[in-house]
């Protein structure tokens, strides 16, 4: 097996960024990136990073670590449905940090029971 030269070699970073960029849509709303690759289950957009082996990460995830760090433990990234009605947009001014399940239950209640006691007036 042959290594690649250095100039040949581009790291893991370099490459998740281009795979990124390369699956948001170019011609998105103004303050929207919206995903064109994969998603699960038919929802939520998603990254194949290839290494040693294939690795599923969470686009949306990724987009919040690239800009502000790593999400503190037990935090979950989600799409702020009060100010993005597009499923699939990673921009990050259109996410926010919230528990597993506390984001979710509470929207899909809403939802729900539209004009009911949990949502706004």
């Amino acid at each position: 097996m042959t290594v690649p030269k250095q100039a040949e070699y581009r790291t893991p970073c370099e490459y998740e960024d281009a795979y990124f960029e390369s699956k948001v849509r170019p011609d998105s709303p103004p303050g929207h990136m919206l995903w064109i690759g994969p998603r699960k289950n038919r929802r939520d957009p998603v990254m194949h990073l290839r290494g040693h082996q294939v690795k599923e990460v969470m686009a949306r995830r990724f987009a919040w670590e690239r800009a502000f760090g790593p999400v503190p433990r037990g935090q979950r990234v989600f799409r702020d449905t009060s100010i993005c009605e597009h499923k699939t947009c990673v921009n990050t001014g259109c996410m926010k940090l919230g528990w597993k399940g506390a984001t979710s239950h509470v929207s899909h209640r809403a939802r729900a029971f539209p004009g009911g006691p949990l949502t706004e007036p």
